[in-house]
């Protein structure tokens, strides 16, 4: 029974470890200027940034257990730098939408 058991938790921790992204991004999306972008370039790098913090909260999620504090939060900042970079330009790019608007 308790042989059993073992091995059915073993199996299901495998699978679930299985299901875990193996790497992390190598880096984050390029940003388009918002100053001068296109609407579908904004779109797309929003896109992109977003896929890239959802690729570090699921390896976090995975392998949180078996990271320092250190590389955790260091994983943390990565994903927050590129949110903030992406909406730094996001808001240059709406800032220049609401200029033409009132011209």
């Amino acid at each position: 029974m308790k042989y059993s058991l073992a091995l059915s938790l073993f199996l299901l921790s495998a699978t679930a470890v299985a299901e875990c992204p193996r790497s992390l991004p190598d880096a984050a999306p390029a940003l388009p200027d918002g100053a001068s972008a296109s609407a579908e370039t904004m779109l797309s790098a929003q896109t992109a940034t977003q896929a890239y913090v959802v690729a570090i909260e699921s390896y976090l999620e995975c392998w949180e257990p078996l990271l320092s504090s250190v590389s955790h939060n260091g994983l943390v900042v990565r994903a927050t730098n590129a949110a903030d970079a992406y909406n730094r330009e996001l808001q240059r790019f709406r800032q220049r939408s609401d200029l033409a608007l009132r011209d």
